[in-house]
């Protein structure tokens, strides 16, 4: 069995830190959301140039 006994203080850091954690990815996940939709954005546009072009 486990001896050492969680303090109040030991289960707040752990959720602080779970809590850090999916901020992190959270903001990780953002940015990536961001990157795909410019470069989609900049394939929509240049698309819209090509049809432009050959008309």
């Amino acid at each position: 069995m486990n001896n050492h006994h969680i303090t109040k203080g030991e289960k707040r850091e752990s959720k602080r830190r779970k809590r850090r954690k999916m901020a992190v990815s959270g903001t990780g996940v953002r940015n990536l959301q961001n990157i795909l939709r410019k470069r989609s954005e900049k394939i929509r546009k240049q698309e819209e140039e090509e049809k432009r072009t050959s008309d």
